[in-house]
């Protein structure tokens, strides 16, 4: 099945406070860190753009000025709607704020504005659609993973169901 037969949107989580990268990001906010000539949230923005996705939403909260200015003075303006936070609402309280804007398609990707990734989101799309699934996700193993996966199912996130995660 080929995704443009199917209406995809996105959300690209842009409001965390970047700590890891200090001080770097006391200046600058963590998606707008320029990786080579363009920032991470425009390699997100391309990404996107190249899976057909055709709305995206963006949370942002610290120094989200900077991410608003930056994207309306963008020629991503037209696609992108903004969502600035008072405060930080998690994970979940973007989705919601962006509601109308992901409910307009058949399915949308949430990403998150702090990763640099060459990911084909169409073969993912693609998967996700072909497999008629409620969530697809895409993770990549390591230390700050606290997704326990076993025969390709998700069987517990943050240990909240006391699962051990299966060893590799």
């Amino acid at each position: 099945m080929s995704n443009t037969k199917k209406n995809v949107n996105a959300m690209v989580l842009a409001a965390g406070f970047g700590t890891r990268l200090r001080p770097l990001t006391e200046k600058i906010p963590k998606p707008l860190v320029p990786i080579g000539e363009i920032s991470l949230l425009e390699n997100i923005f391309v990404n996107l753009k190249n899976a057909s996705v055709n709305k995206i939403a963006v949370n942002s909260h610290y120094l989200g000025d900077y991410i608003d200015t930056s994207i309306q003075n963008s020629h991503w303006s037209e696609m992108v709607h903004l969502f600035q936070e008072d405060e930080i609402l998690g994970t979940g309280g973007p989705i919601i704020n962006a509601k109308k804007v992901l409910d307009s398609a058949d399915a949308f990707i949430l990403h998150n504005g702090d990763i640099l990734s060459n990911v084909d989101l169409n073969n993912l799309i693609d998967f996700h659609f072909d497999q008629n699934a409620l969530v697809t996700m895409f993770m990549i193993d390591g230390p700050e993973n606290k997704v326990a996966v076993e025969n390709d199912k998700v069987i517990d996130i943050l240990n909240l169901l006391n699962r051990e995660k299966p060893e590799s």
